[in-house]
């Protein structure tokens, strides 16, 4: 997708099956001596490793399959929301319980969002206001919307903008640190940390339901995600099979034409 913020966002390599989502998981548990029944809860993300309804019929399918055989297992798909086949993400949450959405925000202005992640097929933050409401209405299940808090976009005025796009009666939020794009990153949390609490107080103000990711992960693996740094080795190793993503590559023709327009006598 292109997202400025993410340590995966600028490069793609390939899509997985379903198979080889599901296997991850099994492996994990399998890994710790985990049978069914064996724990109370277990969330599986699928998040910051690439945009999950550019891929949704593998999503799909993964969730389902584990669901069927894994009964613990709770879900989150969080997404940028690009404009896609969203009647079936709808299907798939009123089929799964313990499947929650979450959708990458960052921004109050769409402007200002659009800087943020460059793919330009996605929804706009009303239209994505409006398909959050239609999940609650398909699934009972409020959805959250992210937001990595920054000294830019973490003002007053930022938290009564989202609190007018997102009811606080619908939306819960959640508030993060930034600290995807570099994997060793754990010297810059803690105030980090302390910016996306304020924020959360603010939006607190406005009425929304707010939790704070914890930044015990992103001490250890970096950007919550410990695929991430083995996947970010691989790709200093083998640059040669990596490809821009799509929004990286929407954001350089932006740029050449905006170069382009500059030098047009």
């Amino acid at each position: 997708m292109g997202c400025e913020f993410c340590g995966s966002g600028q490069s793609f390599v390939c899509s997985l099956s379903a198979v080889e989502m599901a296997e991850q998981v099994r492996h994990m548990l399998m890994d710790r001596g985990l049978a069914e029944g064996a724990f109370r809860s277990y969330e599986v993300r699928f998040s910051a490793m690439g945009e999950p309804l550019l891929n949704f019929h593998a999503v799909d399918a993964c969730v389902r399959w584990l669901h069927a055989h894994l009964r613990e297992l709770e879900f989150l798909i969080c997404t940028t929301a690009p404009r896609a086949n969203h009647e079936a993400l709808l299907d798939l949450g009123a089929d799964i319980p313990t499947l929650q959405l979450q959708f990458s925000v960052h921004a109050s202005l769409d402007e200002e969002r659009n800087a943020m992640i460059p793919f330009k097929a996605k929804l706009s933050l009303q239209e994505l206001a409006e398909l959050g409401r239609q999940w609650l209405v398909a699934t009972g299940r409020k959805p959250y919307f992210n937001y990595c808090a920054m000294p830019a976009n973490s003002s007053r005025t930022d938290a009564c903008r989202l609190g007018e796009i997102f009811d606080p009666e619908l939306w819960r939020a959640n508030i993060s640190a930034l600290c995807e794009v570099r994997p060793q990153c754990a010297d810059g949390l803690g105030e980090a940390h302390q910016l996306a609490c304020r924020f959360a107080a603010r939006m607190a103000k406005v009425g929304f339901e707010s939790r704070v990711e914890s930044n015990e992960a992103r001490n250890r693996v970096g950007g919550g995600n410990g695929q991430l740094w083995q996947v970010q080795g691989w790709m200093a190793v083998n640059a040669d099979r990596v490809l821009a993503s799509a929004g990286r590559r929407q954001l350089r023709t932006d740029q050449a034409a905006r170069r382009d327009q500059c030098t047009t006598p």
